[in-house]
């Protein structure tokens, strides 16, 4: 994109605030929708707020804004797994709200519990344990091997099945 189209890009929350601002809809939501590319350090658009001057509602769809289009499919690109997704949250954990970041985390891979995966070894398993310290790396169990990916850096989660 040009400098001038990613401008109008970005000119998204506040157009789409300003729609819903007449509107008889709860604070939060039209304040989400201005707030929604904010970041904790402050690092976001519009108004480059940092943690304390967003709202919980607000960090709370901007994390799920970001895993959603990461893991959607574009017409560009295939959605990435979700256990990619939650190890690019690990290391960018400064993006966003910690406690917020950590039980969405949290609750979003413990749905993955006994979920066959594809590793990138090609190997076929089963997430059977999360690991609460590296919420991206579980336990998976293929065939009659067990891998800890907390421990095994050599192993990914290439897909779902």
């Amino acid at each position: 994109l040009t400098d001038k189209e990613f401008e109008k890009i970005r000119s998204h929350p506040r157009l789409g605030y300003e729609i819903l601002l007449p509107k008889d809809l709860d604070n939060r939501v039209k304040l989400a929708a201005l707030q929604h590319h904010e970041r904790f350090n402050g690092g976001g658009y519009p108004s480059k707020l940092t943690g304390p001057e967003m709202s919980n509602f607000s960090s709370v769809v901007a994390i799920a804004d970001v895993y959603d289009a990461m893991t959607s499919n574009r017409v560009y690109r295939k959605g990435m797994c979700p256990f990619t997704v939650i190890a690019t949250f690990e290391k960018e954990k400064d993006l966003y709200e910690p406690s917020l970041l950590y039980l969405f985390m949290k609750r979003t891979i413990e749905a993955y519990i006994n979920t066959e995966v594809i590793l990138s070894n090609k190997e076929r398993g089963k997430v059977v344990l999360i690991n609460q310290n590296h919420l991206s790396r579980p336990v998976v169990i293929a065939g009659n091997k067990t891998y800890d990916l907390s421990k095994d850096f050599d192993i990914d989660i290439a897909a779902l099945i």
